[in-house]
């Protein structure tokens, strides 16, 4: 196997993403931008909680998401 093919199996997959309760996701460009685009879908459905994630395979930080009464987001650490 050559170096090119070894780096390939070797590299871990980074990963942008937000997931609803309600099971609707999507990937995004970054951490930033999932943390909005969740926030904007508990938002504009009024579902209470998701979780959005970031980092790369094995070492990805998940951060749970519950939109408070007030319409302000409260953000924890689930992992990372």
């Amino acid at each position: 196997m050559g170096a090119k093919q070894a780096a390939k199996r070797t590299t871990a997959l980074n990963l942008h993403a937000w997931l609803c309760d309600c099971g609707e996701h999507r990937t995004t460009e970054g951490m930033r931008a999932s943390r909005i685009a969740l926030e904007a879908h508990l938002a504009g459905s009024g579902h209470p909680r998701g979780e959005y994630y970031y980092g790369c395979q094995g070492q990805r930080t998940s951060v749970a998401v519950t939109a408070d009464p007030d319409g302000r987001f409260s953000h924890h650490l689930l992992s990372g």
